[in-house]
């Protein structure tokens, strides 16, 4: 039989089938970052021949996830704003076409034309007729 001697620290852990064992301190901190960065890990064996990895999302995915949802929603104020100029250039159009109807003496609802609405806005306020 042959013995080693270590001087470094161990990390104990155990595999997914219960087997408890240890390994250098250095192989599972490098191991861990490789996981936080995203990367792909190094493997590591139980004693029994199992593949050993950290399991769940590290941090750089879930940095990736939450840029992912700040963009899109981004994305999504940007669709609000250019909806709501559409609909505010829309509305100044359809005001315009009633403003004009009314300084020709236009009724909005029956669409009649009154005479003197219209000599009204011609003579008391002729800054406002446009045509």
């Amino acid at each position: 039989m042959e013995t080693m001697t270590f001087t470094g620290r161990l990390v104990l852990t155990e595999c997914w089938c219960g087997m408890t064992y240890a390994i250098p301190q250095t192989l599972h901190d490098f191991v861990h970052r490789q996981f936080q960065d995203g990367r792909q890990q190094t493997s590591i064996f139980c004693p029994l021949g199992h593949h050993w990895s950290f399991a769940g999302v590290g941090e750089a995915a879930k940095q990736r996830a939450r840029a992912e949802r700040l963009e899109r929603t981004l994305a999504n104020r940007e669709e609000d704003l250019r909806a709501e100029r559409a609909s505010k250039i829309a509305l100044k159009g359809e005001l315009t076409k009633v403003r004009k109807r009314a300084e020709r003496g236009v009724c909005l609802h029956c669409k009649r034309s009154f005479v003197n609405v219209q000599r009204h806005v011609e003579h008391m306020h002729p800054e406002l007729v446009t045509s």
